[in-house]
């Protein structure tokens, strides 16, 4: 019966997860969680059966989601579903979500403005090593030489730069998620920055890589473009 609810909740567009825990696992768990108290552990050992009951965690994009699947499990499985949490932790949901989605927003703007610096501070870099190099710059163009052919060696080195501003800035966030991992678990129960960073490192590394690439290589045509005129 539970699969059929399981299924059931599933088909709802914005349930992200389901998550089911059997009752074992539940006991297993709760005694994980308190191996070092005794006192609850010894009623454990008197009990004649498991008092814990069988879960299924339900995570949803959006705190507004959950009022209506709550009423859809104790409307269609009322006989199945003993109880359903959603009414007395509203007020916590509701709070989780403001939290993350301000985090969200703030990250964004945190990202937008890191980019915008990183891409001023790429510009100037690059526009000091080609003022250094205008000569050879001007040499190069009474030779002949094209437009691509000046500008390659700064693109190349732009997006060496990018690259290592990526690994530079990779490292630094990871150690960041490391130093707030305890703080961020325990004002948000069960929200893991440090796993995360570290299931996605090869995605995060490589959006860093290219966006640094990018921002580089765009700073170097530009800085570059004044000594092309002819």
């Amino acid at each position: 019966k539970i699969a059929e609810v399981r299924d059931d909740v599933e088909r709802f567009p914005e349930v992200v997860e389901t998550r089911y825990t059997s009752r074992d696992e539940a006991l297993n768990s709760f005694r994980e969680r308190h191996a070092d108290n005794e006192v609850i552990q010894q009623a454990l050992s008197e009990l004649d059966e498991n008092p814990l009951e069988a879960s299924l965690a339900i995570r949803a994009v959006d705190a507004s989601a959950y009022a209506a699947i709550a009423s859809f499990l104790e409307g269609r499985f009322s006989d199945v579903v003993s109880k359903v949490n959603y009414r007395e932790n509203s007020t916590i949901i509701g709070r989780i979500f403001s939290v993350t989605n301000a985090i969200r927003s703030g990250g964004l703007i945190l990202g937008i403005a890191l980019f915008l610096v990183a891409g001023l501070i790429a510009f100037n870099t690059i526009r000091l090593a080609i003022f250094s190099s205008r000569e050879e710059i001007a040499v190069m163009r009474l030779g002949g030489a094209s437009n691509w052919f000046i500008r390659g060696p700064f693109v190349v080195e732009g997006a060496l730069n990018g690259i290592i501003a990526a690994v530079v800035t990779f490292a630094l966030f990871f150690g960041i998620a490391l130093l707030v991992r305890e703080p961020v678990a325990r004002f948000l129960p069960g929200v893991d920055l440090f796993l995360y960073y570290r299931a996605h490192w090869a995605e995060l590394l490589g959006f860093s890589a290219i966006l640094g690439v990018a921002t580089s290589i765009a700073s170097s045509a530009v800085a570059i473009r004044r000594y092309l005129r002819t």
